[in-house]
């Protein structure tokens, strides 16, 4: 039956109409939200430069099967998910020109820890052989953190790192990848280099949250409490060992991710800050001024009746300045309720804010993103009951 599923989802040519990939919606118009403004009149021409065409959203649903916690990478353009069970984890490509999947799924690796257990399904990372799997593997009563690099087309061989679950890795290419991860029933946080250079650093976090490692340094960014009990970011630097504060808000922040603003020429921090009862209620955009990390920009959730809470903030970069792409939603404990998928410019200049999904209320969780050369695909799960649907919607942004 698995094998059978699988098929229906390749989307056969010879399968008759409702069977195999759906076909996609038509396009469903929608009003513009861009509020970047024309160009101003020129010395030369006095005339401005036209506004860009009207955004018109393009949400498609790409699979028929259910796929669970999907992630991608893009180089080569390929997507990798897991059976909810941990029995089969499979990868396969995906075409940038349509932000669709093509060809058949190639099974990676077959004894992957329940995603009810590990709470977090695969992750791609970067080994200095390439793009590499990383997942824990399930192994009676040791559970181990597991690299899988791609040793010839579709064959992958794993290798067993250390112990512990819940990993995730540098997503970029350098010498000695790290990795993060939980040890124990207590879920207490680590860090190790893939060749033991360091292995097994405790990290002295007060809770558990998220963390992200910056691509191009050595710094891992994450959310911990602070002495009051409230969730700030920090940075912690692996190579000195270092943990400093980043941002301070005042009602705390979760999520909170560096990146660097080509635009800026600087790092920015964005962040989702907290009301007083700890419920997520609008995007901080940070620089660093001095000493001190100052607020340069509030993007408020936009008004959509009950939608009112930021969640899943996806943080990438494109045509040379930063995007969010994330769930606004009706609940803020990522209960199943109704959700849309919108999209964000981050530098003070940038004032792009579209709705991705369409307007079919339905639950929508874990945005993800794929960046091709000359677009991005933003993708979404759509909750059914126990199974979940993947969607891919067309973001607006091109390249040039």
């Amino acid at each position: 039956m698995l094998w059978r599923l699988l098929v229906l989802w390749s989307g056969c040519r010879a399968a008759p109409d409702g069977i195999g990939r759906h076909r996609p919606h038509p396009p469903v118009p929608h009003p513009p939200v861009d509020t970047a403004l024309p160009a101003p009149p020129t010395a030369e021409t006095g005339t401005t430069t036209p506004p860009p065409p009207p955004f018109v959203v393009d949400d498609r649903v790409i699979s028929q099967v259910s796929v669970l916690d999907p992630e991608f990478d893009d180089d080569p353009p390929r997507i990798l998910w897991a059976e909810p069970d941990g029995s089969r984890v499979y990868v396969a490509d995906m075409d940038p020109l349509t932000g669709e999947r093509v060809g058949e799924p190639v099974i990676a690796a077959t004894d992957v820890m329940p995603y009810d257990v590990n709470h977090n399904g695969p992750e791609w990372m970067r080994m200095p052989s390439g793009p590499a799997l990383l997942y824990s593997s399930d192994q009676g009563a040791t559970r181990w953190v597991t690299v899988a690099e791609e040793t010839a087309p579709g064959t992958w061989t794993e290798t067993r790192v250390v112990e512990g679950k819940a990993a995730f890795g540098t997503p970029d290419d350098r010498p000695v990848p790290t990795l993060s991860y939980l040890v124990g029933a207590a879920a207490v946080n680590h860090w190790t280099r893939v060749d033991a250079s360091a292995s097994g650093v405790f990290m002295p976090m007060r809770g558990h949250y998220r963390s992200w490692f910056v691509p191009g340094t050595d710094w891992l960014v994450f959310t911990d409490r602070d002495e009051d009990g409230l969730w700030q970011p920090y940075r912690l630097d692996l190579d000195s060992g270092v943990t400093e504060p980043l941002a301070v808000c005042s009602l705390g922040c979760v999520h909170g991710n560096l990146a660097w603003s080509e635009a800026l020429s600087d790092w920015l921090l964005v962040a989702i800050q907290l009301d007083g009862e700890d419920q997520p209620a609008r995007l901080q955009v940070f620089r660093q001024d001095g000493g001190d990390w100052r607020v340069i920009r509030t993007i408020e959730p936009p008004e959509r009746g009950d939608l009112r809470w930021v969640l899943s903030p996806e943080l990438f970069s494109f045509g040379g300045q930063l995007w969010v792409a994330y769930q606004l939603s009706t609940d803020p404990t990522f209960g199943n309720l109704p959700t849309e998928i919108w999209l964000v410019g981050v530098e003070p200049d940038n004032l792009v804010e579209r709705r991705l999904s369409d307007e079919v209320p339905m639950v929508r969780k874990d945005p993800e993103y794929l960046v091709t050369p000359d677009t991005v695909w933003v993708y979404y799960s759509e909750v059914r009951g126990d199974r979940r649907f993947l969607h891919v919607c067309a973001s607006g942004l091109h390249a040039g």
